[in-house]
Parts: structure tokens; sequence; C-alpha cells
């Protein structure tokens, strides 16, 4: 759609035409970058109950662009967003819950928000659990889930993410199988077998 049907559609007080108009102004595409009035343009949106608007404004607190930086208030509208269902504003919370940004930091309500926006097919929240396996955040490390979550994501049609979930994942294997060969070569010297079990190592 062009800016310029947005523009007499957002006229009209159609919510998505200001939501999808607040992009284009933040990003300069088709229009003169002006944030500012993205930012005015989402607030009227939210004020009719947006969902998109939402996660879009909280993204603008969150970043400090066309609004004022507010952690806080990101964390509110992504909220509202999530009980929405957009995946992006699940996905985008979560993350302030690891960092503690705006919240205090929660690796349990992480994981949750994480799995909610799976479950509406968000591949950057694969990627988060899969990386959140990985460190032991909440949980202890778990390299075979963090295996799964990764491959999951690389699957994904998402070029935000599935190049470096692969990437990640084939580091990941590397690291097992060099550790597998020095199990293998420590057996054969003490001439016992040993047992490693993936998974067992507290994070930080």
């Amino acid at each position: 759609m062009s800016a310029a049907w947005l523009a007499k559609s957002a006229a009209r007080g159609h919510s998505d035409a200001k939501w999808m108009l607040a992009i284009l102004c933040n990003e300069g595409r088709g229009v003169a970058e002006d944030v500012g009035r993205a930012a005015e343009l989402l607030r009227d949106a939210v004020a009719s109950g947006s969902a998109q608007a939402k996660f879009h404004l909280g993204m603008m607190h969150e970043y400090g662009r066309g609004a004022a930086q507010d952690f806080t208030k990101a964390a509110s509208l992504y909220e509202q967003a999530h009980g929405q269902q957009v995946s992006d504003a699940s996905y985008y919370l979560g993350l302030l819950f690891v960092q503690g940004r705006g919240v205090e930091q929660n690796f349990e309500r992480a994981r949750a928000y994480f799995e909610h926006a799976v479950d509406l097919g968000n591949a950057q929240a694969m990627y988060a659990l899969g990386q959140m396996h990985a460190h032991g955040q909440g949980s202890p490390v778990d390299y075979s889930q963090a295996l799964y979550w990764l491959k999951r994501a690389a699957k994904q049609n998402d070029v935000r993410v599935n190049t470096m979930a692969r990437t990640v994942a084939d580091e990941i294997e590397s690291v097992l199988s060099q550790a597998e060969l020095q199990v293998q070569a420590s057996e054969r010297m003490l001439g016992v077998p040993i047992r490693v079990q993936i998974g067992t190592v507290e994070g930080y």
C-alpha cells in the first residue's frame, strides 16, 4: 500500500492505516522520515485499541526513537500487545525480562513469553529459547534442548534469525563433538567407561 493511500485512510480514522503509515514515517519509506509523526500516529492508533500500534509504540519507547526512552512504558505496551496475540510483542517482552530492563529480571517469565511467541510461530523466540538453554538461564544448561530450538529457528523463513541460528547450532555441535572425542580418548587411557550427560551444568 502506498503512503498516500495510507495517509488518506489514516485521516479518515482507520487505526490499521495509522500504524502502517507510522512505520513508513519512522523508516522514511515513501515519505520523509519523521519519527515524531510516527509516534503521534501510533498513539492515536493505540487509543483506538490497535495491537500492532501498541507493539510499535513500545519499540519507540524502548529505543528512545520519536519518544522518550522508557523501558517500563515499553514493557507495559508490549504486555498489552502480547495480550492481543502479537507474537513480536511477546518476544520483545521476553527480552526485557531476560535483561531486567523496565521489569525485574526473571528468566522463568521470559521463557513463558518466548514460548507464547513460539506458539504463534515466532522464529526469533525459538532462537531465544535456544540461547537460554545454551547459557543456563533459569534452568541448567541443556545443549540438546538448545540445539532443538536453534535448529527449529534455522528452518523458519525469517532472515532476521535463520542464518544466525544455524551458525550457533553448528558451533555447539562442533564443541560437543570435540568433547566426545576427548571422552573417548580418556576412556581408552583409563580403560573404563565415562558417562557424560549433556544438560547438567548450572549456568550463570
